[in-house]
């Protein structure tokens, strides 16, 4: 049950930071993925005070410092997907492969576990569904949020297979699924 508790304090982490957003950015989340080789920070969720409409973004609207934006699109929540819909939340997609993607970091016999921290700059203008542009900044902006994704599925199916055992300690995580 101990390990379970660590698990469900591991899949969503939220920063205390105060951040100074753009008066449109409301959120920053960095999703990261574990893969044979390690934990990496492969996607940015930034979530707007509008939806924003697909149809007009493209990859040169936005950079990640260090990273390659892979892919790019609108969702309706934080998470990645196989379709875009118009949403508040602009998702950028990370080539695993960047140098800056891996979250552990080993030098020799010691490995250090970094900050799932991106930072990203608006470098082109978009448009929110009902027309209104908003205009590029110069200003980068850091994730004040981060998931790690194979914590929250697995915290996701623990607390669905097992929410008559654990009703108050993991489940209580359960308006995140």
């Amino acid at each position: 049950m101990l390990f379970l508790s660590v698990v469900s304090s591991l899949a969503v982490f939220g920063s205390t930071n105060n951040v100074n957003f753009n008066k449109h950015i409301k959120s920053v989340t960095a999703i990261t993925e574990v893969f044979p080789d390690g934990q990496k920070l492969t996607t940015v969720a930034i979530e707007y005070d509008k939806n924003i409409e697909n149809s007009k973004l493209s990859k040169s609207a936005f950079s990640v410092e260090g990273r390659t934006i892979t892919n790019l699109y609108t969702n309706n929540s934080a998470a990645m997907s196989s379709k875009s819909v118009d949403g508040k939340f602009v998702i950028i997609e990370l080539s695993p492969s960047d140098k800056g993607a891996s979250i552990f970091v080993q030098s020799g016999r010691t490995s250090t576990r970094l900050e799932a921290k991106a930072s990203v700059t608006q470098t082109g203008d978009i448009m929110t569904t009902d027309w209104e542009k908003y205009t590029s900044t110069a200003d980068a902006i850091t994730n004040n949020k981060a998931v790690n994704l194979f914590l929250y599925h697995l915290l996701k199916k623990v607390c669905f297979s097992f929410k008559w055992l654990f009703p108050l300690t993991i489940c209580k995580y359960r308006y995140l699924f």
